[in-house]
């Protein structure tokens, strides 16, 4: 996709996603430092609240650079529908997470399914979880195992 056009397509399914999801409700999104900014302003345009930014350590099984350094980090966009989402307790999450990839490549960006799995810890029991661009399915499968 051109620049453009996937800007588009991102806004476009913020903008969805803001409009079916529930006052409180969470958005997690998956950026590199190439798209951070345009994320961030994407993100609050489409009227999600920031909330922060988390790092994920991917591991040494990325990619090395010649004379620099491995592209091993990946951060993830935290956002909040403005509102109160019932919860039938509080939770405190941590902020950062190392979590290896496991080395098997069903997707070209693969996320671990024990990442989504603490990621997802954020959502009520029996809550709603929406993953638009699916890939391998690791928010799928966490989302199953976590009820």
């Amino acid at each position: 996709l051109l620049p453009e056009a996937w800007q588009e397509l991102m806004s476009h399914t913020f903008r969805e996603l803001y409009r079916v999801a529930k006052p409180g409700a969470d958005l997690l999104v998956f950026a590199d430092w190439r798209s951070l900014s345009s994320m961030l302003g994407m993100v609050g345009a489409n009227r999600w609240s920031l909330r922060g930014v988390l790092p994920w350590d991917k591991g040494r099984g990325s990619r090395p650079q010649r004379n620099g350094y491995r592209n091993q980090s990946e951060l993830i966009l935290w956002a909040r529908k403005p509102g109160t989402l019932e919860r039938p307790s509080d939770v405190y999450l941590d902020g950062a997470y190392a979590v290896r990839n496991s080395g098997e490549r069903l997707h070209m960006t693969p996320k671990p399914v024990e990442l989504m799995e603490l990621l997802l810890r954020i959502t009520p029991p029996g809550g709603l979880v929406v993953d638009p661009f699916m890939g391998s399915a690791p928010v799928g499968v966490a989302a199953v195992r976590l009820g």
